[in-house]
């Protein structure tokens, strides 16, 4: 709820020499009489409540079992697993989500029918999804795209790539990944500009920069970084946090700027993380 605080009620069948008096919240179905206790309440989210979701039952040894596994969400932007511990005390084993400036918090999350995954949907259309690989919990890649209307988009003249805006206040850069030797799928690769207003027209001046103009009645050029020009003359497209060049919005900016250095402590730790498409915290 809104307290920050998730309450686990468990029911339970009344006992026959219970007396009435002594019953809490209770109800009768059929010939059956029941009652609701509080078991627990579960602190840790900083932000209002907003999903929450059993693990999924599984199939073990030909026996289908529920693991006692609850999942949270929140608009903190983070997600919390909760498992009783072997005092039968619930807790914290696993949080998702980081500090993103461009991500206001979670709405809902899920887990996947095994519960090896788990997705999550925030503010703007985003969706963020995370895999449990060798015992860690690692982002993914899912679908991206604007979240209202578009406004203009604009072909690379040689087709390598697909430039859209509109007024969710975005430009983003679409392009051909490839994910294995014969499967290439298109995905959001950058996102050049969040502006402040909303976007109206973009035009492609060369293969490394374009234009766009805004209600705010002036005409940004944006050229793109030595990496993104690199990836774009090979056609092999890597996800951009395994590159050097990185771009960043400044704190009180509308627009991505180069860095020369980014410090991440997450970078280079998941293998094989080029090879995959950017996850929507590594296009923002």
């Amino acid at each position: 709820s809104r307290d920050v605080t998730v309450r686990l009620w468990k029911f339970s069948v009344c006992e026959e020499d219970k007396p009435e008096e002594d019953r809490v919240n209770a109800f009768k179905v059929g010939n059956e009489n029941f009652e609701v206790t509080l078991e627990s309440i579960l602190t840790g989210h900083e932000h209002w409540i907003y999903g929450v979701h059993w693990h999924p039952a599984v199939e073990v040894n030909g026996e289908w079992k529920r693991p006692n596994k609850l999942l949270t969400s929140g608009f903190d932007s983070t997600m919390i697993i909760w498992e009783p511990n072997a005092a039968g005390v619930w807790t914290e084993i696993v949080r998702l989500g980081r500090d993103n400036q461009n991500v206001i918090g979670f709405f809902s999350g899920r887990f996947n029918g095994d519960g090896t995954s788990v997705i999550a949907h925030a503010t703007e259309g985003s969706i963020y999804m995370w895999k449990l690989v060798n015992d860690r919990w690692l982002p993914r890649s899912v679908p991206s795209g604007h979240f209202e209307g578009v406004t203009d988009m604009q072909w690379e003249s040689r087709g390598r790539y697909l430039i859209s805006t509109g007024v969710d206040k975005s430009t983003r850069v679409h392009v051909p990944f490839k994910t294995t030797e014969k499967s290439v799928v298109w995905h959001e690769i950058a996102r050049p500009q969040i502006h402040g207003y909303n976007i109206n027209c973009l035009a492609i001046l060369n293969s490394g920069m374009f234009a766009s103009g805004a209600n705010e009645k002036a005409v940004r050029l944006f050229r793109a970084p030595d990496e993104f020009m690199s990836c774009l003359e090979t056609e092999e497209w890597k996800n951009p946090r395994c590159l050097a060049g990185r771009a960043a919005v400044p704190a009180l900016g509308l627009t991505n700027r180069i860095v020369e250095y980014y410090d991440d402590p997450e970078e280079d730790t998941e293998e094989g993380a080029e090879e995959r498409p950017p996850t929507e915290e590594e296009v923002c």
